[in-house]
C-alpha cells in the first residue's frame, strides 16, 4: 500500500516529523499569546484578569517599530 517496507518507513518518518513540528509550533504559539494559560492546563484554575484581552496583549509587538503618524491637519477655513 505504501510502496513496500522501506517506503512505509519513509512515510512513517515524514508523518512523525509533521506531528512533532505541528506540536512544537502549537506550544510556541501558546507561549507567545497567553503564557499564563500553561499553568491553568495543569491546575484547572485560570485567572481572567491575566487573559490576553484583559492585558491588551500583543504578541511580538515589541519586535516591530511603531509608525509615527502626523497629527491630523486642521480643517480648511471656510470661504465667505
Amino acid at each position: 500500500m505504501f510502496g513496500g517496507y522501506v517506503w512505509a518507513r519513509y512515510w512513517h518518518f515524514i508523518a512523525m516529523l509533521a506531528i512533532v513540528i505541528l506540536s512544537v509550533v502549537h506550544v510556541f504559539m501558546v507561549f507567545a499569546v497567553d503564557p499564563y494559560s500553561i499553568m491553568s492546563m495543569i491546575t484547572g484554575n485560570y485567572d481572567p484578569s491575566l487573559s490576553p484581552e484583559a492585558r491588551n496583549a500583543r504578541p511580538f509587538y515589541h519586535l516591530f517599530p511603531r509608525r509615527v503618524t502626523a497629527p491630523p491637519s486642521p480643517p480648511p477655513p471656510e470661504a465667505t
